[in-house]
């Protein structure tokens, strides 16, 4: 007999599988547009522009913060309240893998270097940073829909 649920994970893998109904300049076409709005995204990141920043999400945006899943207005609230306390972020960014699932949803996973630096010049955190991103085209642009963020602790010294 077989297992019904392997065979329902299986076709829900199929449907997860990315779509071919685009040629690959379309493809490229849909990955530079999703890396040019990611840039946005950094870009305001790196100027601690909370608004610039949030605008990016979906108002339904899934967020998930190193292992703690956050709801979008707590997010926004965390996000203005922490760039409060900062002058700037330092980016510094790993190549990123795109999967291009449809004409209208990209993932994007990236990691990097990170660097929260307060306005008297204090490095407020530095370490690595993965991230996760499903952007879906959306009436107003590219928007974040869901976004997975993991840091690696600081080393401790002993």
């Amino acid at each position: 007999m077989r297992n019904p649920l392997a065979i329902v994970a299986l076709v829900a893998l199929a449907a997860c599988q990315p779509s071919q109904e685009f040629t690959d300049d379309q493809e490229l076409a849909l990955v530079d547009s999703v890396l040019q709005v990611h840039g946005g995204l950094i870009a305001a990141a790196r100027a601690v522009d909370a608004d610039r920043l949030l605008a990016f999400f979906a108002a339904d945006a899934g967020v998930v913060m190193d292992g703690v899943v956050v709801p979008r207005d707590r997010f926004a609230t965390n996000v203005r309240a922490a760039y409060q306390q900062l002058d700037r972020q330092e980016v510094d960014w790993h190549p990123a893998r795109v999967s291009v699932i449809s004409r209208d949803a990209v993932v994007l996973t990236i990691g990097g270097r990170y660097r929260a630096i307060s306005p008297t010049g204090e490095t407020v955190w530095d370490g690595e940073v993965a991230w996760t991103e499903v952007f879906e085209r959306q009436p107003d642009g590219w928007k974040l829909t869901h976004a997975h963020q993991s840091r690696v602790p600081p080393a401790t010294s002993n």
